[in-house]
């Protein structure tokens, strides 16, 4: 053989081994590209579908299958991926279908298993995680979700009559509402405390623990949940218990607060006194309509991003001001333009809807509202513009290291020769990968708690003794239940099948 021929054959091959690494990053490139599964909220629509048109059992036939189980009495083997979540769901449904015993024992085995978002003590990498799991990971709950879990599980055991089981939600969401709140987060979810408080209060209160339900109450009452016309109920219960909210200092409040006149002027009331204005015939109604957004992945403009990750106080924790001043002149140099990322949506949702409650046919005439929507809302915006702050700053990253890549891709390119020319291709498909196509794996985590009311009515009323029938009107849709009233029995009624 010439030694022109054998340089022939080690050109080819080398070319061909070359080729071949260039296909192998195409191909993955192409994978990256082209690969993605149906998304949690996208599995889930079968089950929000059937508990819009008032279909809770088929919605938990549904949830049934996806946990591997045969029926609702049985749990699954493990809470790994999206079981957690998922128990959550089909807790909320069990509530609706009004099977509260088991319902609250899906809320309480989540309890012990259900990690949560701290934001303000994260590292940048585990926010990612967070935000960027594909769905896949262990499910992280915000906040929000956090303290409505304690929330509704005390609804689930008040509407079963077992107040001891409700004692130990309450203090359980009194530990969380104290580790998660401070001035910013009781001004985002000031409702969903408020509802939390109310609940408490009311648990304590039909417990004949006065002076607990005097502080749960005072806290429901200043957060703006309160569905009675005045506060003589708590203004009662100052009276008889002396409470002084002298654990109130978080709300601002002082002993010169009108709430405590009777304390200061000595006035005292019996408890018989109480428990004949207050607690004879004693109905709470609680009325949940409505779906509270989920979310979903779209693709951002960097300029909304940047602006949106000011939102949050921890933005400069994990966004610095040099990167995002370097991120501002790599927008500007159209470098990237776009993130990937996990947005609030109610595409799909039934439309909020006005709900009334009447008794024997007469129209009950106060309420209170908890606008779940809307706090869900402001508690992924602390959450989201965190992340936001975090996934620019990676985006910087990698645009500086694909950056690099283009500049090698271009003296290899220069050197010229076959080799070089394929070593050329390898790196450019490498710079887009860094810089670009590799923005695919950054799936964003689109799981949420997706069965939650976006609102929640209370009614707080007073019957007589004897059986009554309560009917309550979600929209154009009406259920009725009917009822036996004892004279000094505490009743608790949850509608929440019609959203």
């Amino acid at each position: 053989m010439s030694v022109f021929s054998s340089l022939t054959a080690r050109i080819h091959r080398a070319h061909r081994a070359s080729f071949q690494r260039w296909c192998r990053v195409a191909a993955c490139v192409c994978v990256i590209v082209a690969s993605g599964c149906a998304s949690y909220t996208e599995t889930l629509q079968p089950t929000r579908q059937a508990l819009t048109i008032g279909d809770a059992e088929g919605a938990i036939a549904e949830l049934n299958a996806r946990l591997d189980v045969e029926d609702a009495s049985e749990l699954p083997e493990n809470l790994n991926e999206n079981r957690a979540l998922m128990l959550l769901e089909r807790a909320t449904l069990l509530q609706a279908a009004g099977h509260y015993e088991q319902a609250a024992r899906d809320l309480m085995h989540v309890d012990d298993h259900l990690e949560w978002v701290d934001l303000s003590g994260e590292g940048a990498a585990r926010v990612m995680r967070f935000i960027y799991s594909d769905d896949a990971g262990q499910y992280r709950a915000p906040a929000h979700e956090r303290l409505l879990l304690n929330t509704q599980n005390m609804i689930n055991f008040l509407a079963a009559g077992r107040l001891g089981s409700a004692r130990v939600e309450a203090r359980r969401f009194y530990v969380l509402a104290r580790f998660f709140v401070d001035e910013g987060t009781r001004e985002l979810v000031p409702g969903i405390l408020g509802l939390g408080y109310y609940l408490s209060g009311v648990t304590y209160e039909a417990s004949g623990e006065y002076e607990s339900a005097a502080r749960f109450y005072a806290r429901a009452y200043l957060s703006g949940v309160w569905p009675e016309a005045g506060p003589e109920r708590l203004e009662d219960l100052i009276a008889l218990t002396g409470y002084r909210g002298r654990d109130l200092q978080d709300f601002g409040i002082a002993d010169d607060h009108p709430l405590f006149a009777s304390v200061r002027s000595g006035e005292r009331l019996s408890g018989v006194e109480y428990r004949a204005r207050h607690q004879q015939g004693d109905v709470l109604v609680v009325v949940q309509s409505g779906l509270a957004p989920y979310r979903q992945a779209e693709r951002v403009g960097m300029d909304w991003a940047l602006r949106y990750s000011q939102y949050s106080p921890y933005s400069g924790v994990y966004l610095s001001s040099d990167q995002r001043n370097k991120a501002l002149s790599l927008h500007a140099s159209g470098v990237f333009n776009t993130l990937n990322f996990p947005v609030l949506t109610t595409a799909g949702l039934p439309p909020r809807r006005q709900v009334r409650l009447s008794v024997d046919g007469r129209a009950a005439q106060r309420s209170a509202r908890v606008n779940v929507a809307d706090q869900v809302h402001a508690s992924w915006t602390m959450v989201g513009a965190t992340a936001a702050a975090a996934a620019i700053s990676r985006a910087v990253v990698r645009a500086v290291a694909g950056e690099a890549s283009r500049q090698a891709t271009d003296a290899a390119l220069r050197q010229g020769g076959t080799e070089a020319a394929a070593a050329g291709a390898i790196g450019f498909l490498a710079g887009l990968a860094v810089k670009g196509t590799l923005s695919a794996l950054d799936t964003p985590d689109t799981r949420s708690w997706t069965t939650l009311a976006a609102d929640i009515d209370l009614f707080r009323i007073k019957l007589p003794a004897g059986r009554h029938t309560l009917a309550a009107d979600v929209g154009s849709h009406v259920d009725k239940r009917v009822v036996d009233v004892l004279s000094d029995d505490f009743i608790l009624l949850n509608f929440s099948a019609l959203r």
